[in-house]
């Protein structure tokens, strides 16, 4: 890939091609005086014309994946002029082979597949090659019901299904994707590319493949999984950021009733930020002794008499005044 040359040429208004350097050429052939949407679409098909049409009408730079291995991107340059770069795309294979395989180091030993390291420089490499490509999507699956399954039946049935699920999660991914475990039941699988559809799709296809049964050493067991989807660049500006903005996705996932997905938006991310800021200061509240018992009197309907007393904890400050127990209790309940 980065043996390949940049192609530069200029097109008119009418998209007719105008000049262009060697590298263009040795893509597309000789090309001044034709239409830039004949020649790209005798190139690399047909299926090229309405998005080549579409990125020539553009008034922002816009990139057209022609084929698996070539971009065109076409923006415009001056009055009535735009700029035509032909560039290699970027996929999850092409930078994750700059990575050694091989290396126990970036491999997990239990499955084979790629473990948190490999992980962290293929999101390296991607950051500094796809300026111009495509998004980078991680989906971060977690498997629903595992721990049941190790706790019942054993830790040796617990890796062999670990060994399972991470095949069927392969078997599910295309050629393009890496697919990573991060410990435990987690995985993640990496996507390039802006369609949203497809990557519900992918996810889609990775709870129907999950949820089907598992054989393992003679016992049928069903587990299930959810998914958080995060996308590099959409307000996530490094790899430790993507994977928690894929973590609170997953959270949210798993709070609708687990088996579905969900994807990150920045409301799960101001949620958290609230929910960290008031577990500190409800630890705060307790070492100041600003909670307190309130005791309300339980009266029985027949005779009036009371009959016993229900104990309320109740939070008073000078910032918020009183915390109702919709908010106060879950996370007093949370961290004792």
């Amino acid at each position: 890939m980065a043996s390949r040359p940049v192609g530069v040429g200029v097109v008119d208004v009418d998209g007719v091609v105008l000049e262009h350097d060697g590298s263009f050429a040795s893509e597309l052939g000789t090309a001044i005086g034709l239409d830039l949407v004949d020649v790209v679409s005798d190139r690399f098909g047909r299926h090229c014309v309405e998005r080549m049409s579409g990125a020539l009408d553009a008034d922002a730079p816009t990139t057209v994946a022609v084929d698996d291995a070539v971009n065109i991107r076409i923006g415009p340059v001056r009055t009535g002029r735009r700029e035509v770069r032909i560039e290699p795309s970027v996929t999850i294979s092409s930078v994750a082979g700059t990575v050694d395989a091989e290396d126990e180091a970036v491999t997990d030993p239990l499955t084979g597949l790629g473990n948190r390291r490999r992980l962290d420089e293929v999101i390296r490499r991607w950051e500094a090659l796809s300026e111009a490509g495509p998004p980078l999507v991680l989906l971060m699956i977690d498997l629903d019901r595992f721990k049941h399954v190790n706790d019942s039946l054993g830790h040796g049935v617990g890796d062999r299904l670990l060994e399972l699920a991470a095949a069927r999660i392969s078997s599910a991914t295309r050629a393009d994707e890496e697919v990573i475990r991060m410990g435990g039941d987690e995985f993640v699988v990496l996507h390039g590319g802006p369609d949203i559809r497809v990557v519900e799709a992918i996810a889609s296809r990775m709870i129907e493949f999950l949820g089907r049964p598992f054989l393992v050493e003679g016992h049928q067991v069903h587990i299930g999984a959810s998914i958080g989807i995060a996308v590099l660049h959409d307000g996530s500006d490094s790899a430790g950021v993507l994977l928690r903005h894929a973590d609170l996705a997953l959270y949210e996932a798993k709070a609708a009733g687990r088996g579905t997905y969900r994807f990150f938006r920045p409301v799960l991310a101001q949620r958290a930020d609230e929910r960290r800021d008031l577990e500190t200061r409800v630890r705060r509240a307790m070492a100041l002794r600003e909670l307190s018992l309130h005791y309300q009197p339980q009266v029985s309907a027949d005779d009036g008499r009371v009959t016993g007393f229900e104990a309320l904890l109740r939070w008073t400050n000078d910032v918020d005044g009183a915390v109702g127990p919709a908010t106060l209790i879950p996370i007093a309940e949370e961290i004792g």
